[in-house]
This record gives structure tokens, sequence and C-alpha cells, in this order.
């Protein structure tokens, strides 16, 4: 039999003198470097990643945005904004979608019962509704139903989120055909 070897996994971040000399050493390189803080939106070093990946892109400007939920809401806004769907437009979600719930990995069916809170809580600024079934991805038929129908809303956007982890995007179950 092997004998085992332990390995301490902590002896990589033993400190280097202390904590106040760590400090002292930060301190150090930030004014020799003239290092600056940047502020959420502001900054010559974001300002310059900003710069260089809209050049990459072939873009005019870019934009740094901390998270991918908080991209999707400042890009559904400007879309609804861009084309006058008004203060408060109405949008449809998947009911697993990131905007609704910060945890896409929930229980679907106890998501289901939460959906009109949570999207009242992340999405203020939009009238959200859910879309489709949460055991399964969006299908035409689902964007038909909320548009076509006399009646149904007109001026709304629809968010097709990718992947939908939550019901493992499955596809809609198809009908067998009698043999």
């Amino acid at each position: 039999m092997a004998s085992q070897k332990t390995i301490d996994l902590g002896a990589q971040h033993l400190p280097v003198g202390s904590a106040a000399d760590q400090l002292r050493a930060l301190a150090d390189a930030a004014e020799a470097t003239g290092y600056a803080f940047d502020t959420y939106g502001a900054g010559d070093g974001l300002n310059a990643f900003e710069a260089k990946v809209a050049a990459m892109l072939g873009k005019e400007a870019g934009l740094f945005v901390a998270t991918g939920t908080m991209a999707q809401q400042s890009v559904l806004r400007a879309a609804t904004w861009v084309h006058g769907l008004g203060s408060k437009p109405k949008v449809f979600v998947h009911g697993t979608s990131h905007l609704v719930h910060q945890d896409c990995l929930r229980d679907g069916a106890e998501q289901a019962k939460k959906f009109a809170r949570h999207a009242a809580v992340n999405l203020p600024d939009f009238d959200a509704a859910a879309l489709g079934s949460f055991d399964r991805v969006i299908q035409l038929r689902d964007v038909v139903t909320a548009f076509y129908v006399p009646g149904a809303e007109r001026n709304a956007a629809v968010v097709l989120e990718l992947p939908q982890r939550m019901n493992g995007a499955r596809p809609a179950r198809r009908k067998r055909r009698p043999p």
C-alpha cells in the first residue's frame, strides 16, 4: 500500500513580514508607480481598459460592468429606452432568468412561486412577466402567445438567456405520434 503524503495548502500563503510591513510596501509601490484608486466607472486604469477592449472590438467606447446580471439589466434598459417602450416597459423573461432570480440553481417549482416578488425587487424598472414553462426552454409558441394573441401586450421586449441551467436546457417534450 502506498504511503499518503500530507500537503499543507496553507504553506503557500505564509506571511512575509508583519501586516504593517506589507501595507508599507504596498504604499511605497503605489507612490513609486503613481497608482490612484479607481472608483466605479472612473479612473485612469479602468478608462484605459475600456478603451483597449473597445479598440480590439472596433467600437468607439467600451463599458466595464461588474456582473453579468448588471450588464443584462443595462442592455435591457438601453434597448427599451431606444425603442420608446415607456417608463416601466413590459419584459418577458423565462421563469428561471438571472434577471429575476440571482441564484438560478434553485428548485424550479419554488422559483415559480417567488417569480413576481423577485421580479419586483430585481427588476423594479420593468413590468416583468414569466415566459414559457419553468421546466423547458422558451419556445416559439411562448413568444407568439405573448405578442400575437388579440389584446396581448405589444409594446414589450423578450429576454432570451442562454444557457438555461435551471431547467437543464431541456427542449419541449414532443408528443409521440401513434404508430
